[in-house]
């Protein structure tokens, strides 16, 4: 599916409005998430993905956010959001429920 440039898809073609974007589906079986260091567990029945898109000077889209929810009965049970610094190209990570930690494997 093609739906053209950012400048097409953007609300009234304004490139200071982000595009926003949310997928939810439902599992064909509920997920259960653990946490190795707490022991605590995570259940969902369904799964939502949101995302957040800029545009830059160029008009090239980036993404400001992303976030994966875990969902059950309608209600969140966890999320993992990554979101991009205003002033770096680096990105942070927020939690709501599950403490984040990064490993890095070489």
């Amino acid at each position: 599916m093609d739906l053209g440039t950012y400048d097409d898809v953007v609300y009234n073609h304004d490139l200071t409005k982000p595009l926003e974007l949310a997928f939810e589906w439902t599992l064909e079986e509920p997920l259960e998430v653990r946490d190795p260091l707490s022991g605590s567990v995570f259940e969902g029945d369904s799964l939502r993905f949101e995302c957040v898109l800029v545009a830059d000077d160029q008009h090239q889209p980036h993404v400001k956010e992303f976030k994966y929810c875990l969902v059950k009965g309608g209600i969140e049970s966890l999320d993992i959001t990554m979101r991009r610094k205003a002033s770096e190209k680096q990105n942070i990570q927020r939690k709501t429920e599950y403490d984040l930690i990064s490993i890095i494997s070489i």
